[in-house]
């Protein structure tokens, strides 16, 4: 008999990262648990690896959508500075998308993740960007080329 070690997880898909060979992706599920008289959420964050075929599989797939997602359990080891690491991976096998999030129509793209901090960017009035040139700290002189107006990914000249 063979020995296994499984999962399955059902829960939102909340970020995709594409490179080339692999993408992984986070799937947020909730526990609820009570305190009290009360009942509280305890949500859980899940990074998972695709490889392959089960790429393909995220064609369709949004962010907010219910996913159920089922592969194996695995273990790997690195050096950082000359230190051993060690993680748990979880590696898929099985991906479907049970419920497509519920989005509003909008004009322009959503943007999750560095893309969505930009898109609020963009969208802040211009009494916030004054109050935000004023400031010449180093920290905040690197975004000062964001203003509105700009596209994505457009610096201000």
């Amino acid at each position: 008999m063979q020995n296994i070690v499984e999962f399955h997880i059902i829960g939102r898909l909340g970020r995709i990262d594409a490179a080339k060979k692999v993408t992984h992706i986070s799937v947020a599920t909730n526990y609820n648990r009570r305190e009290g008289e009360t009942w509280k959420s305890d949500p859980q964050w899940h990074r998972i690896t695709l490889f392959d075929k089960m790429r393909d599989r995220l064609t369709n797939a949004t962010i907010g959508d219910l996913v159920r997602i089922t592969g194996r359990i695995g273990q790997s080891s690195y050096k950082v500075e000359g230190e051993t690491r060690y993680s748990v991976d979880l590696i898929a096998d099985g991906f479907v998308i049970l419920a497509k999030a519920k989005v509003k129509t909008v004009e322009e793209p959503q943007y999750a993740g560095s893309n969505g901090a930009l898109k609020i960017a963009l969208d802040m009035p211009e009494e916030y960007w004054k109050e935000f040139r004023s400031n010449k700290s180093i920290a905040t002189q690197g975004m000062s080329g964001i203003a509105p107006g700009n596209k994505a990914g457009e610096a201000k000249r």
